[in-house]
């Protein structure tokens, strides 16, 4: 009975290493295929082309990729939506968000 108990760990832990390792990848790729990247400078986030040339300035708390035109921003403790040109298209309002690509994964 014991050995049948340590047997389900460790299939239980192989399967939560697994999935970890599905997430890095799935987060790796999307990296890869940001056109604008999110950078941090002095304590803010700002987005950068693949030159590494500064196009929005680093004025958010937190920043994520662009997904379908938007990229999910954090304004002190609130989150919005902003676009390729730095506006906020969907106000910093919410008190929690996550962009649209992972919405639909869900």
């Amino acid at each position: 009975m014991m050995h049948l108990q340590l047997r389900g760990h460790v299939l239980l832990s192989m399967l939560i290493i697994s999935s970890a390792a599905t997430v890095s990848a799935q987060q790796q790729r999307e990296r890869s295929t940001c056109t604008l990247l999110p950078v941090p400078h002095a304590g803010k986030f700002g987005y950068i082309d693949g030159s590494g040339k500064l196009l929005i300035s680093a004025r958010f708390d937190n920043a994520e990729c662009f997904h379908e035109g938007l990229a999910l921003v954090q304004v002190g403790s609130r989150y919005g939506f902003i676009d390729k040109f730095g506006e906020l298209v969907i106000p910093s309002a919410f008190e929690d968000a996550s962009s649209f690509s992972e919405v639909w994964r869900q």
